[in-house]
């Protein structure tokens, strides 16, 4: 058997390869945690395959009994023995196989749901990480540029702001000399 490699995770030449025993150990636990709560619907598929299996062995009983004691004439009695059997043994086999389907599409549609719910947790988990991140992120360059351009002592927004206000106070009393000046 090949196997195949998967293209996004990364290759790491110095992590050793994990052996199959390894990588079952890591694997049962997440499949023990799906197949845990569907246990007795798991329990009731296989007692009903058994029971369909069982009930499928009739036919090759019933052919011996059909051929060797009804067709030979020395027990024709038994006619109606083998095709009760034969009647009810398709019968368990048709309503083990109605059940197995039902008991089987209930859980697999209850399991799918329940791992789209899993897949939507994870995802919010995973966006609020993102949030949160991009948040500290944005924080943390926003203090070092702000310590880059100390150390440049290149002046912040208050600080230009506080300049223009006193500018601006300055070229007020400056028109009001060149006023008073001219009268």
């Amino acid at each position: 058997m090949r196997r195949r490699h998967h293209q996004d995770e990364p290759v790491d030449a110095n992590k050793p390869k994990k052996s199959r025993i390894e990588r079952l150990r890591e694997v049962l636990p997440l499949a023990w945690i799906l197949v845990r709560p569907r246990l007795p619907a798991l329990g009731l598929g296989l007692v009903l395959i058994l029971f369909s299996r069982a009930a499928g062995l009739v036919l090759p009983a019933a052919a011996r009994i059909f051929i060797d004691d009804v067709v030979s004439g020395s027990e024709p009695e038994k006619m109606r023995l083998v095709l009760v059997g034969v009647v009810a043994a398709a019968m368990v086999q048709a309503v083990c196989s109605y059940l197995l389907f039902r008991v089987l599409t209930v859980r697999t549609i209850e399991l799918v749901a329940d791992l789209r719910t899993q897949g939507r947790q994870r995802e919010e988990e995973a966006s609020r990480a993102r949030d949160d991140i991009t948040k500290k992120a944005g924080i943390a360059l926003e203090d070092s540029v702000e310590t880059i351009l100390n150390r440049l002592n290149v002046p912040n927004k208050n600080e230009i702001e506080e300049l223009s206000r006193k500018i601006g106070l300055l070229s007020e009393k400056v028109s009001t000399l060149d006023e008073s000046g001219r009268s």
